[in-house]
């Protein structure tokens, strides 16, 4: 048997994943379990060694946004927004020590391919055209928002739920949503996605 290469990570000798894993040679009758069983184990090395990163934060507001350009000002409160909450999910793995400083997203945005204009020591606007011309572009954009996903799993079913509350014919503004049925849905939605996802979620009423 040969090594499997995981980007970033050391070989993984099949020989010695097989005897620690299928506990003895790999066999028609255990070939399928084990082919499993070394999935399951690259895929939790994937997400274990895939942090969130600066340009996860950029992306994904960049790819969000609608308007033909965005001001560096906003983008910077955003991201500082979403570093501020990472740092409340001590599961996330990120390699983010600062929150986003202007200087530092000014080199992302150029590496991302974006031009800025109107720049000043305090602000500049970012120009978001090569996003409308090239599909790739987009690509970009969304292959590195992809990191940010797992983090704000929960959160998105959330908001999916306060939003068809919102929603009906009985709500008015200011109206409370009740904690409990919004409590069980969310636990619901948490144990789904433990077989679908490496993510460690514990959801709690806090």
């Amino acid at each position: 048997m040969g090594h499997i290469y995981v980007k970033y990570l050391e070989p993984i000798n099949l020989e010695k994943f097989v005897a620690n894993k299928a506990k003895g040679k790999l066999c028609p009758h255990n070939f399928e379990a084990t082919a499993l069983k070394l999935t399951t184990h690259l895929m939790e090395q994937q997400q274990i060694e895939t942090p969130v990163t600066l340009n996860s934060l950029i992306s994904s507001w960049l790819l969000q946004e609608t308007n033909p350009s965005l001001q560096m000002s906003d983008l910077l409160k955003r991201s500082e927004m979403v570093y501020n909450y990472m740092r409340e999910k001590p599961w996330l793995k990120t390699h983010m020590t600062v929150r986003p400083m202007k200087n530092l997203v000014e080199k992302h945005i150029t590496g991302l391919g974006f031009k800025m204009t109107m720049v000043t020591k305090n602000d500049c606007k970012i120009l978001l055209d090569p996003k409308e011309d090239d599909l790739r572009v987009r690509l970009i954009l969304a292959h590195y928002s992809m990191n940010l996903m797992p983090a704000f799993l929960i959160e998105g079913c959330l908001s999916i739920f306060l939003k068809n509350e919102v929603l009906t014919k009985d709500y008015y503004d200011g109206k409370p949503v009740l904690m409990g049925p919004l409590y069980e849905i969310i636990k619901l939605y948490a144990n789904l996605f433990k077989n679908e996802h490496f993510t460690p979620f514990k959801v709690d009423k806090q």
